[in-house]
C-alpha cells in the first residue's frame, strides 16, 4: 500500500511540476491499461497430470513525455503488474518461467539468466526514465541516458519482452550516430551491480571485495538502407551489421556475439535474413562457440484481403556433450522470442530446427485480423539440452539424454486481432502442441497435446 501511495503521489507531483513547465515545454502525459485472461494444460505432457491453470493478469502504465526544447526530451514512465485475487507483488502471467524452474518469478539468479534488466518483482515500480539529447554540441551525435528501452532488429537478441507483462528495461547509455540514411548505435547497459551501494557511494573494501562481478552488457548495432527512398519500384534492403559483448564476472562469462541482418522487400516480396555466431567465455572454464540462422520470405496479395503468405526456417546450435569444456548452445536472453518460435514458448533460438508456415489475413476491410502459423520443431543435438523460450530449458528437460531421436513436435497458433477503435485493441489466441517422439523419450513415455489459450484487453491512452 505505502509503495501503491509512493507510485501515485511522484506521478501527480510530476504532474503539477509539468504545469509550471508547460509554457517552456511540450508535455504529453500517456497511458497504457492491459488485461489479459489465460489458461495453460498440459505442459507435463501428461494427461494424466491435474496441472491446467487460469488466470487473469494486469499490466498498468503512466507516462509523462516533456520536450524540454527542440534537442532535449525527458520521459518518465511508470509501471504496475499483479495477477487478480494474488496478494503478492509483480506476479507475471503464465507461461513465464523463472531459472530455477517454478512459473511466475522471471527475476531468479542462474547465471544463464542476468538477474537484470527485468522490471522490479515490487510493484508499481519506475519502468523508463530517460533523457535525449539530440545533436549534441552541433554534431550529428544523439545521446539517451538513464533506464530505456533497447530493440534491434526482429528483437531476437535485443528486445522489450512486451509480451511479458513485467517486460524489459535496461539501466543504459546511449549513443546514435547518423550518417545519411544510416545509423550506428553504441550502447553500454549494467544488468546487475554487485557493489555495496548507499547514498554515500562505495567503500574502498566494498569495491575491491566484488570488483568486476557486475553484470553488464555492450553493443555496436549499425543500420545500412541500402536503396534510395525517392526511387520507386526498387528493391529496398536494410542491412544491420553487430557486435555485442556480455559479461558476467561472477562466473566468468564473456560472449561475444557477432552478426548480421539483411531485411527487405521487392512490390509484394518481404524476405529476412539473420546469422549470428558466439565466441569467447561460457563460464570460468568454458569456452562459447555457438551459431544461429533466420530465414523467412512472404508474398502479400493486395487484392485479397491483404492476405500475405510466408514461411520461415529457424535453426540454433546445441550441445550434446556438456563435459568437453565448450557450450555449443546459442543462448542470449535479452530477446523476444515470444513471437518467433511458437507461443507456446517451448522454445528459444538454442539447441533447435524449426520450420514455420504462415498465414496473415485482414478480412472485413481489415477489421479484423487472423493470423495462422505452423511449426516444425526438431532438436538440433538429440542428446543436448531442450531450451524454452527463456534458453535455459526449465520445466523442459535440461539434462543430456541417450537419445537419437530430434523430433520435438508441432505446434498450432491462431491469433485473432480486433481493432475496435483507436485506443481499444482486443486480440484472441488459441495454441495447440504435439509433442514428438523426442518429448516422448523424455518424459518417459508422455506424448499428450498441451493447449493454451488467452484474450487480451489492450486500452491506450
Amino acid at each position: 500500500m505505502r509503495r501503491a501511495f509512493l507510485f501515485v503521489s511522484a506521478f501527480m507531483a510530476f504532474l503539477m511540476v509539468s504545469v509550471d513547465l508547460a509554457e517552456a515545454t511540450e508535455i504529453k502525459v500517456g497511458g497504457m491499461l492491459r488485461y489479459r485472461p489465460e489458461f495453460r494444460s498440459n505442459d507435463d505432457f501428461n494427461k494424466n497430470n491435474d496441472d491446467k491453470t487460469a488466470a487473469i493478469s494486469q499490466r498498468i502504465r503512466l507516462d509523462v513525455k516533456a520536450k524540454i526544447n527542440p534537442n532535449l526530451t525527458a520521459f518518465i514512465q511508470l509501471q504496475d503488474v499483479r495477477v487478480w485475487g494474488e496478494t503478492c507483488q509483480g506476479c507475471t502471467s503464465m507461461g513465464e518461467f523463472d531459472p530455477d524452474g517454478s512459473p511466475g518469478n522471471a527475476m531468479g539468479g542462474s547465471p544463464e539468466i542476468p538477474r537484470s534488466p527485468l522490471a522490479s518483482n515490487t510493484s508499481p515500480d519506475l519502468f523508463q526514465a530517460w533523457v535525449q539529447l539530440n545533436n549534441a554540441f552541433n554534431t550529428p551525435v544523439d545521446f539517451k541516458i538513464g533506464r530505456q528501452v533497447l530493440e534491434y532488429g526482429d528483437e531476437r537478441l535485443i528486445g522489450d519482452l512486451g509480451w511479458k507483462d513485467q517486460a524489459r528495461t535496461f539501466d543504459a547509455f546511449k549513443a546514435m550516430v547518423h550518417v545519411g540514411r544510416h545509423q550506428i548505435d553504441f550502447f553500454a547497459a549494467k544488468l546487475n551491480e554487485t557493489e555495496d551501494v548507499n547514498l554515500q557511494g562505495i567503500t574502498p573494501f566494498d569495491w575491491q571485495s566484488s570488483a568486476l562481478k557486475d553484470q553488464d552488457l555492450y553493443g555496436v548495432y549499425g543500420m545500412f538502407k541500402l536503396f534510395d527512398p525517392n526511387v520507386p519500384n526498387t528493391w529496398k534492403n536494410i542491412l544491420d551489421v553487430y557486435y555485442l559483448n556480455w559479461q558476467d564476472g561472477l562466473v566468468g562469462k564473456n560472449v561475444n556475439t557477432y552478426g548480421f541482418r539483411l531485411k527487405g522487400n521487392y512490390l509484394n516480396l518481404d524476405y529476412t535474413g539473420e546469422f549470428v555466431f558466439q565466441s569467447g567465455d561460457w563460464a570460468t572454464g568454458v569456452t562459447q562457440e555457438a551459431n544461429a540462422l533466420a530465414v523467412k520470405a512472404g508474398y502479400t496479395f493486395p487484392d485479397l484481403w491483404s492476405t500475405r503468405i510466408g514461411a520461415e526456417y529457424d535453426s540454433g546450435s546445441g550441445d550434446g556433450d556438456s563435459s568437453d569444456g565448450v557450450n555449443k548452445s546459442f543462448v542470449f536472453p535479452f530477446h523476444t522470442n515470444h513471437a518467433h518460435y511458437g507461443l507456446q514458448d517451448f522454445f528459444s533460438w538454442g539447441n533447435m530446427k524449426a520450420i514455420q508456415f504462415n498465414l496473415n489475413t485482414k478480412p472485413m476491410n481489415g477489421k479484423v485480423i487472423l493470423d495462422i502459423k505452423y511449426h516444425i520443431f526438431q532438436l538440433a543435438e538429440a542428446s543436448g539440452a531442450w531450451l524454452n523460450v527463456v534458453g535455459n530449458a526449465p520445466r523442459i528437460y535440461v539434462n543430456e539424454f541417450s537419445s537419437d531421436s530430434t523430433d520435438a513436435g508441432k505446434e498450432l497458433d491462431i491469433t485473432v486481432k480486433y481493432p475496435y477503435s483507436k485506443n481499444l485493441k482486443i486480440v484472441g489466441g488459441y495454441s495447440i502442441f504435439q509433442p514428438g517422439k523426442a518429448a516422448k523419450e523424455r518424459t518417459g513415455g508422455n506424448s499428450d497435446n498441451a493447449e493454451w489459450g488467452y484474450l487480451m484487453f489492450l486500452t491506450t491512452f
